[in-house]
């Protein structure tokens, strides 16, 4: 896994907060947010796999961050 060194301007946490465990991204997701995430999945299975999303997380401190985060959905084969 990978995680920028930028994350801590992002969520106030040290990568090393994600890498090892301690904390993981879908836990900093306002839980509103959640189905917002999932359904922009499920839409880009059948596309071309991309999409864009735009949610908020609650950072280190308690702030509330809007995130707009891009990706491609990969299926491996079974």
């Amino acid at each position: 896994m990978f995680v920028s060194e930028q994350i801590r301007e992002v969520t106030g946490y040290d990568s090393e907060v994600f890498l090892s465990g301690q904390k993981r991204w879908n836990e900093c997701i306002v839980p509103e947010d959640l189905p917002i995430l999932s359904q922009a999945i499920q839409e880009a299975i059948p596309r071309n796999g991309a999409f864009i999303r735009q949610y908020r997380i609650v950072d280190a401190h308690g702030r509330i961050r809007w995130i707009e985060d891009r990706g491609r959905v990969v299926l491996m084969p079974d």
